[in-house]
């Protein structure tokens, strides 16, 4: 989001100066995605992943413990047959093996085996079974001796991609409806096939669940292209034949599902996902009907494990949740997850929000010391959110792909859809900008290269469109007032407004360098009521009649693709984004002098080279922070939880000083978990110690001292506790 502070703010900042700030990293994805997971009883389960990743919970997954595992391969799939024995398998024709319970693995060798493993699964100790592909080419073997030796018991010319057993009986599933059963467990025989309507151009099954011995379960694939739905078929022979279950056209899901699970003869579950969040259906008659519930989710779940109503699944980024209530209610066990944050808001110096790829959503209201996750749900979908703008605290709106826009009056906690999804997938909203809590703009595609500008003047109720302005696919929107508006997009497109919107006049591009043909511009921002920049595929441009005529800024060694921008006074700015190919640069760019001049102040020990940069906000004290891949937030905020990790404290706190922004007095609260020597001082941003407010021996406990800052001008300032364990400092700001 782009947001012009009110002038009074932007001269106290400007007077401050931001020189000299030390970026910090305060997120970091909790998992790499999550192959496969299985528990063994209700607290106690493991998960798989790429690189050769092993996670152990013993509390029903509120925290998880990673183990040390002999390979980096990444790993499918996971089972255990006990709390002490386990196998895990995946690329490079490896399976290892526990015996303690995943404290430490042992690699098998299969000499017979041929391709990667793709599922495990053991009827006891001794007997158990492996599938294996290596396109096109697929194999079932089996073990009765634990795994020390293999026999292949069938090789077939299919992709395989899920197996699982009951007792001897066992079904293997592919890519192409083709299923396989057995009743021994060593002779393997192919299934009549259920028969599916027209219209599939895919058969996938890639989640199977045997209930009892003649009762199964499959499920696989579907798509919004055609709207194919998600397939459903059942057998009740142990294999031999199935049937295909079609369902009422009001519970049809079009996204593929690749996980089920039963808890008795009726009710099951089965969840999967892809193109607008997680897709989840639920059965009371045995699979009949297949009914979508509500899941606050936006990833593609890719595996479940269950007892009784207790369910835990498991899927892309990281996100492991869980409901004990047989998925009425879920709760997100992942703090977060590993997805690109597109967008990102600092509303006021302690609350910022961010969000972006599935509808992650990630707010703080302590300045960063804290955070909490959660997925933006309406209309019981979750597209990628690739904007968002908060006009308060508590209300705003985020601009989704498939068309949808999202309120929110509570700081994020529910979601409305004032602007429903499409299945439709090349329509699209990028970017949204309000200029209060009625008056917006929301600018994305109806059609590829066919742009689409939406405006409403009643809080998303109701809302009035325009099309093909731009004539490509438009990414940002911006307006200085209710008239000055500037909308850019792809193919180097833009164009400017100063009626609101009713009419928009496409803009003039000058003095571009030699050999630039249409970028990308991907944001824009006013940085008073005539000068704006845009930023782009390598670009920054600036106007100063605004938006009506473009200039090129010369950068020295602008590799990146711009796509965030903020200036937060007329002369101070910064521009964000990364390069992405073999060779990758990140771009933190900063100005001083209104866009004419450009410096890159990454720092690559803080900044890793391999994160993609997407978006920057200033709060209103003047703190940058930057949103960015998987799940990683950047900030110059001074803040408890950074402070501590960096100084070794643990025995004490410092709260933010309350309120905040003051005139002229406020509170610091610090505590003291022992009687200590203390010294709490106040220091200008350049260093200059501004006052002493305490110096001497302290006792344990909670301690409040106010700060009276009438004789001082209106500035950032900074507060600085210290004792023999370390220091804590936080800003605070005075405003007059």
């Amino acid at each position: 989001m782009n947001k012009f502070f009110a002038f009074f703010l932007i001269a106290i900042i400007t007077m401050t100066g931001l020189n000299g700030q030390v970026w910090r990293r305060v997120t970091s994805p909790s998992h790499p995605s999550i192959s496969d997971l299985f528990f063994v009883n209700n607290t106690t389960g493991w998960f798989c992943s790429s690189g050769g990743v092993v996670k152990k919970t013993t509390n029903a997954g509120v925290t998880w413990s990673e183990i040390s595992f002999p390979s980096t391969d990444d790993l499918a799939t996971i089972f255990f047959v006990d709390v002490n024995t386990g196998y895990t398998g995946g690329e490079n024709q490896k399976i290892f093996k526990t015996t303690n319970g995943g404290e430490s693995w042992t690699e098998i060798p299969v000499p017979q085996m041929s391709g990667n493993i793709v599922a495990i699964h053991f009827a006891d100790a001794n007997t158990g079974w492996m599938a294996t592909t290596l396109s096109p080419n697929s194999q079932i073997l089996r073990t009765t001796d634990g795994g020390t030796s293999w026999t292949v018991s069938i090789t077939i010319a299919k992709i395989i991609l899920d197996l699982t057993f009951k007792g001897t009986r066992g079904i293997a599933s592919t890519s192409k409806l083709d299923m396989y059963y057995t009743h021994d467990g060593i002779n393997w025989t192919q299934s009549t096939n259920a028969t599916l309507p027209a219209g599939y151009t895919r058969s996938d099954i890639r989640g199977i669940y045997f209930y009892d011995e003649n009762t199964a379960y499959a499920t696989g694939w579907g798509s919004l292209i055609g709207l194919q739905p998600s397939i459903h078929i059942k057998s009740t022979d142990g294999g031999v034949t199935w049937q295909y279950m079609g369902q009422a056209v009001e519970n049809r899901t079009y996204d593929n599902l690749y996980c089920i699970y039963f808890k008795d003869a009726n009710n099951g579950v089965i969840i999967g996902g892809a193109s607008k969040g997680t897709v989840a259906v639920r059965t009371t008659d045995g699979g009949v009907n297949w009914v979508p519930i509500n899941i606050p989710c936006g990833v593609t779940i890719q595996c479940i494990s269950g007892f009784g109503d207790q369910l835990f699944i498991g899927g892309n980024s990281g996100v492991l949740m869980s409901s004990t209530d047989f998925g009425n209610n879920w709760q997100l066990l992942t703090q977060i997850p590993s997805t690109n944050l597109n967008s990102i808001d600092a509303v006021t110096d302690n609350i910022i929000y961010t969000a972006g790829f599935n509808a992650l959503f990630i707010k703080t209201t302590d300045g960063g010391a804290t955070g909490h996750a959660s997925f933006v749900r309406a209309n019981n979908v979750s597209p990628t959110i690739n904007d968002i703008y908060f006009t308060s605290e508590n209300t705003g709106y985020a601009a989704h792909s498939y068309s949808m826009v999202s309120k929110t009056t509570d700081g994020g906690v529910t979601w409305t859809a004032v602007m429903k999804d499409t299945n439709a997938v090349t329509v699209s909203n990028a970017g949204v900008y309000f200029l209060n809590e009625n008056l917006g703009w929301v600018t994305g595609k109806i059609a590829n290269n066919v742009d689409v500008i939406h405006k409403t003047t009643d809080g998303g109720t109701t809302w009035t469109s325009q099309s093909n302005i731009l004539q490509s696919n438009g990414r940002a929107v911006t307006f200085f007032d209710s008239n000055k508006g500037i909308m850019v997009g792809e193919k180097l497109k833009a164009a400017y407004t100063t009626d609101g919107g009713t009419t928009w006049i496409a803009s003039v591009f000058n003095s571009l360098p030699p050999g630039t043909t249409t970028p990308a511009l991907k944001n824009v921002t006013f940085r008073d009521a005539n000068n704006a920049i845009a930023v782009g595929d390598n670009l920054i441009l600036l106007s100063s009649d605004g938006g009506a005529t473009w200039n090129y800024s010369p950068v020295n060694n602008l590799f990146e693709s711009l796509s965030g921008v903020e200036f937060k006074d007329a002369l101070n700015g910064w521009a964000v984004g990364s390069k992405n190919s073999a060779i990758r640069s990140t771009g933190l760019y900063q100005t001083t002098d209104g866009g004419s001049n450009w410096t890159n102040r990454a720092n690559y020990a803080v900044f890793d080279t391999m994160v993609t940069l997407y978006e920057v906000s200033y709060t209103p004290s003047g703190d940058l922070w930057v949103s960015a891949s998987s799940g990683i937030v950047y900030t110059t905020a001074v803040f408890n939880g950074t402070d501590d990790e960096l100084t070794g404290v643990k025995d004490f706190s410092l709260r933010q000083n309350y309120p905040n922004p003051f005139n002229p007095t406020t509170t610091i609260v610090y505590n003291l978990d022992k009687r200590s020597r203390v010294t709490l001082k106040v220091f200008d941003v350049l260093g200059r110690e501004i006052r002493t407010l305490i110096n001497g021996e302290k006792e344990a406990g909670k301690h409040e001292v106010k700060f009276d800052g009438r004789e001082l001008s209106s500035g950032v300032y900074i507060y600085k506790l210290s004792t023999a364990n370390g220091v804590i400092s936080k800003k605070m700001s005075l405003i007059k």
